[in-house]
C-alpha cells in the first residue's frame, strides 16, 4: 500500500504542529466528567485523562484564568490558530489528499485538545509475530460531535481510497467502522455512544468500555489517586503500572535480551508512575510520583535522597530571576557510575581509571580524593534580578565544603598548570589571584578578546564559590548578612512544610517575562518572514503586550522529594503544561510495538559517523602533511588500520596510546584494545561487536594504494570526484583495527557494497562530504568516482 501524500507538510508534521499550539490553546479546565473516570478498568496498565478546556472567566480569582479571559490574549491565541490553519491548506493546494488531511485534521486536534478524554491500555501481550492489546480511547465530543463525525467519515473515505481494509458493522442501533490489518494485530472498532466517540483495540474492548461508561462508577484505584493535593480543578491526569507492563513484556525483552541490561539498570525495581495537573487557587500546581520497590540500584542509585535546609539556601540572595538548589553528592555519585560502568564493559571502566591515573601523575593530586572528595552534597546557584543582558554575568554557583585544606592544593595546582601550559603575551587568557578578606579568589581574565565575562572562583572554609566576574565571587563571600532567598514567601512556604525537599528549582516568572519579551516581540518580527516563504503567514503584531500578561503571573516553583515509596516532584506555576499533551502522548505506546531506531535516525548517525571519520583524516593531513594509512613494519607487513592512526583526532587519545603500533592488530597486547567498541565506527543498523563497515576502497589507483604516501596534490581529479572510504555490506564489516579493506576491482566496482540491506549506502569523499546514495548504482559513475588521477569526468553522484 502506498503511504498518503501530504505536499509540503507531512502528517507527522501537521501533528507536531498541533501539540506545539496545545500550550497557548490551554485554558481553565472543564469540570470533570464522571462517565470518563467510569471507563478506567479495575485493573489496568496505563489510564490517562484530560478534562478539556473551559471558557476563561475575567472575573475568576485564579491568575491564570483571568490571564486567558484577556482579549489581547484570546485575539492571539485566534489569530495564530487561523493563519496557521490557512498556511497548511494553502499548501495542501492540488493535492487533493493534503487537502482534505489539512481540512479534517484541525477539527480532531481542536477536539481532543479542548474535550474531555481518556485514554487507557487493560492489557497487553507481544510475541514475535504477535500483537494482543486491549485499549481504548474515549472522547466526549458534546456540541461537536456534528463536526468530529464528518471529518473522521472524510478521513474514512481517504483511508478506503488508499486500501485500507476498513469495514462496517451495526452495533446497539449504531454503525460501527472495523479494521483488523493482520490475525497477528487486534481487531481495531471505532464508533459513537451518544455523545462519546470510542475508539477500541481489541475483540469484546468496545462493549467493556460502553458498560463501564454507562454504569459510571470510578475505579478505586483512580479515587485513591485524586485524594489528598491541593488540586481544586484537574486538567490532567496519567497512571502508568511499570511493574505490570515490565512483566508483561518480560518473555519478549528475555529472547530479545534486553531484560537483563533493565535488570543491571535498576528499571525493573520501578513500580509505578503517577502525574496529576491542573488549578489551584491561585494558579496552576502538578504533582507526579514514581513508586519503587526495594534497594535503589542502578541508575536509580543517583536518585537524590538527601533532603535541603533553609539555611543550605542562604548564599542566594532574595532578589534573583532564577535559583536552584540540590543535594547531591558527587563523589557517591561516581562511584555508583563506575560501579554500574563495571556492569556493562569493564574495560571501558579499567581504560578510564587508567587514564584518571596518568591525569592525576601530570597534576599532582588524586583527583576522586582530593578534589571530587573534598566536596560536600549541597550545590546552589542563581541569576540575580536584572535586564537579561547583564543579569546572567552575574550567575554564580556555590558548593558546600567538607575539606576545604585538601580542595585548596587541589585547585592551585590546577591553576599552576594550567598557567604553565597557557602562552604568554599581551592577548589570550590570563590568570591572576588576588586576596579579599583574608580568601584567594583566582580569575580568568581574555585579554584583548571581546568577551564580557571573567570567570573566578575561590575556597573559603565553607565553600567553593565560582562566578562569571570576580565581583559576584566577592559578593558570596560577604553574604551572611544580606537579606537571602529564603526569604521569599513561596521559598519558606516549602520548608515550612512538613517534607523537605532533596531538590527545588525557583523561577521569577514575571520578572523574567518581563526582560525576556522585547526578545520573543524581535524574534517573532524575524521568524515571519521565514514562515512566509514556507506559505504561513503569521502576524507578529498579534502578540498580547507584556501589561497584558506579567500581572497574572506568578513565581515558578519546582522541587522533588523523597519518600519511602519513591521521589515526588511538585510544582506551582502561572501557566498550564498543556491540557491535551498529557493525554495524546501515551498513544504512542499504544501503538508502538517496541523500540527501534527509525531509519531516518539511523541515516542520520550514519552521515554523522562518516562526517566525524572524514574531518578526523583531513584534520590528520593538515597535522602529518600526508593521508592516514594502514601501519606497516620493516618488511611491509600491514599492522593495523588506518582507522587507528584517526583515534587521537576523534578524541580518543588514550586509547590510541595503548595499542603498540609495532606489532599487529591481534596480538596480545593490541587484541583487547582492538575490542573496544566505537561509536563512530560502529555502522546503525550493522554490527556491534566492534567490526565496522566503513572501509576504504584499496588499490593502487584509489586514496589507498597500499605503503606508499599520498598528499591531496596527487589527487588529480579533485577531491570532490574522489572517493574517501563507503559504507560497505555488513558482510564485509572487519574489526576496526585490523588493516583490511574493500579492494577495488575495477570489473565489479560494486563488489562489497551492492549487498546492503537498507537498499543505500554511505560514499564519503575526499573533500570531507557525506551523502548516502541509493542501490542499484551506476558501475561506470563508481569506477570513476573510485580513482584518484583517473582523469575522468564525474557528475553529481
Amino acid at each position: 500500500m502506498a503511504p498518503i501524500p501530504i505536499s509540503l507538510f507531512s502528517l507527522p508534521l501537521v501533528l507536531l504542529l498541533g501539540s506545539v499550539l496545545t500550550a497557548p490553546m490551554s485554558g481553565p479546565p472543564l469540570p470533570l466528567d464522571p462517565a470518563l473516570s467510569a471507563v478506567a478498568p479495575s485493573e489496568c496498565l496505563l489510564y490517562a485523562s484530560s478534562a478539556g478546556v473551559a471558557t476563561a472567566e475575567s472575573q475568576s480569582p485564579n491568575q491564570t484564568e483571568q490571564l486567558y479571559a484577556k482579549p489581547e490574549v484570546r485575539a492571539f491565541i485566534k489569530g495564530l490558530r487561523d493563519q496557521l490553519i490557512v498556511g497548511m491548506q494553502r499548501t495542501a493546494q492540488g493535492d487533493r489528499t493534503g487537502q482534505i488531511i489539512t481540512a479534517e485534521l484541525p477539527k480532531l486536534l481542536g477536539a481532543l485538545l479542548h474535550r474531555p478524554l481518556a485514554l487507557f491500555v487493560e492489557d497487553l501481550t507481544l510475541s514475535d509475530d504477535q500483537l494482543e492489546m486491549r485499549a481504548a480511547l474515549v472522547l466526549n465530543a458534546g456540541d461537536r460531535r456534528g463536526e468530529l463525525e464528518s471529518s473522521i467519515s472524510n478521513l474514512v473515505d481517504l483511508a478506503l481510497e488508499q486500501g485500507l481494509p476498513i469495514g462496517s458493522m451495526q452495533h446497539q442501533g449504531s454503525t460501527w467502522n472495523v479494521m483488523r490489518m493482520s490475525m497477528q494485530v487486534p481487531e481495531i472498532r471505532w464508533g459513537w455512544h451518544k455523545d462519546y466517540f470510542i475508539f477500541a483495540v481489541g475483540d469484546g474492548v468496545a462493549d467493556d468500555t460502553i458498560d463501564r461508561l454507562t454504569r459510571g462508577d470510578a475505579p478505586a484505584w483512580l479515587d485513591a489517586l485524586r485524594d489528598g493535593d491541593t488540586i481544586v480543578r484537574e486538567s490532567t491526569l496519567c497512571h502508568v503500572d511499570i511493574e505490570g507492563l515490565l512483566s508483561r513484556l518480560q518473555p519478549q525483552l528475555q529472547r530479545e535480551q534486553v531484560w537483563p541490561i533493565l535488570e543491571k539498570l535498576g528499571l525493573t525495581s520501578l513500580q509505578s508512575f503517577e502525574r496529576r495537573a491542573g488549578f489551584d487557587r491561585l494558579g496552576c500546581t502538578s504533582q507526579a510520583k514514581l513508586k519503587i520497590e526495594g534497594q535503589r540500584q542502578g541508575l536509580l542509585a543517583f536518585i537524590l535522597d538527601r533532603q535541603l535546609s533553609d539555611n543550605d539556601l542562604r548564599l542566594i540572595p532574595k532578589r534573583v530571576m532564577i535559583a536552584a538548589a540540590v543535594r547531591f553528592d558527587l563523589a557517591d555519585a561516581w562511584k555508583n557510575m563506575l560501579r554500574l560502568g563495571e556492569e556493562f564493559d569493564p574495560r571501558g571502566v579499567e581504560m578510564v581509571e587508567t587514564n584518571v591515573d596518568l591525569v592525576e601523575e601530570k597534576l599532582g593530586f588524586h583527583l576522586e580524593d582530593d578534589l571530587i572528595g573534598s566536596l560536600d552534597d549541597v550545590w546552589t546557584a542563581y541569576m540575580p534580578e536584572g535586564d537579561l543582558m547583564s543579569a546572567w554575568v552575574g550567575s554564580a554557583l556555590a558548593v558546600k565544603v567538607k575539606d576545604a585544606p585538601r580542595l585548596r592544593v587541589a585547585i592551585e595546582a590546577l591553576v599552576n598548570n594550567a598557567r604553565a601550559k597557557l602562552p604568554q603575551g599581551d592577548t589570550g587568557l590570563q590568570l591572576s589571584d588576588a586576596d579579599y578578606e583574608g580568601q584567594t579568589i583566582y580569575t580568568a581574565r581574555f585579554v584583548g578578546q571581546p568577551i564580557p565575562i571573567s570567570p573566578a572562583w575561590c575556597v573559603t572554609d565553607d565553600w567553593c564559590f565560582f562566578g562569571l566576574s570576580p565581583q559576584t565571587v566577592r559578593d558570596l563571600i560577604s553574604r551572611d548578612d544580606k537579606p537571602s532567598f529564603t526569604e521569599i514567601d513561596e521559598v519558606a512556604d516549602v520548608f515550612a512544610s512538613r517534607d523537605a525537599p532533596t531538590a527545588l528549582v525557583y523561577v521569577d516568572t514575571p520578572n523574567l517575562v518581563r526582560a525576556a519579551y522585547p526578545f520573543v516581540q524581535m524574534g517573532a518580527s524575524m521568524l515571519a518572514p521565514q514562515l512566509k516563504r514556507q506559505g504561513i503567514d503569521v502576524d507578529p503584531s498579534i502578540l498580547p503586550s507584556s501589561h497584558a500578561i506579567v500581572p497574572h503571573l506568578r513565581p515558578f516553583v519546582g522541587t522533588m522529594i523523597d519518600t519511602a515509596a519513591g521521589p515526588e516532584l511538585r510544582s506551582q506555576h502561572a501557566l498550564p503544561d498543556g491540557n491535551g499533551a498529557m493525554a495524546l502522548l501515551p498513544l504512542t505506546f499504544v501503538w508502538g510495538r517496541s523500540v527501534s531506531v527509525s531509519p531516518a535516525t539511523a541515516g542520520s548517525r550514519n552521515l554523522n559517523n562518516m562526517k566525524q571519520i572524514a574531518l578526523a583524516f583531513h584534520n590528520y593531513a593538515d597535522v602529518h602533511g600526508k593521508f592516514p594509512a594502514n601501519i606497516y613494519d620493516d618488511d611491509g607487513n600491514a599492522l593495523l588500520s588506518w582507522r587507528v592512526q584517526l583515534l587521537p583526532y576523534l578524541e580518543q587519545q588514550a586509547l590510541y596510546d595503548r595499542f603498540r603500533l609495532d606489532e599487529s592488530w591481534d596480538s596480545e597486547h593490541n587484541q583487547p584494545w582492538s575490542e573496544v567498541v566505537l561509536e563512530v565506527f560502529s555502522t546503525p543498523g550493522g554490527p556491534t561487536d566492534g567490526r565496522t563497515c566503513y572501509l576504504a576502497l584499496a588499490g593502487e589507483e584509489t586514496l589507498f594504494p597500499g605503503n606508499e604516501e599520498l598528499t591531496f596534490r596527487d589527487v588529480t581529479d579533485g577531491t570532490s570526484n574522489t572517493i574517501m572510504f563507503v559504507e560497505a555490506s555488513p558482510d564485509q564489516a572487519v574489526s576496526w583495527s585490523k588493516p583490511q579493506d574493500l579492494e577495488f576491482d575495477s570489473t565489479r566496482p560494486m563488489r562489497g557494497i551492492a549487498g546492503n540491506p537498507r537498499g543505500r549506502f554511505g560514499m564519503a569523499m575526499s573533500d570531507g562530504s557525506c551523502r548516502t546514495v541509493s542501490i542499484p548504482f551506476e558501475e561506470e559513475t563508481m569506477q570513476r568516482l573510485a580513482t584518484r588521477a583517473g582523469g575522468e569526468v564525474v557528475g553529481a553522484p
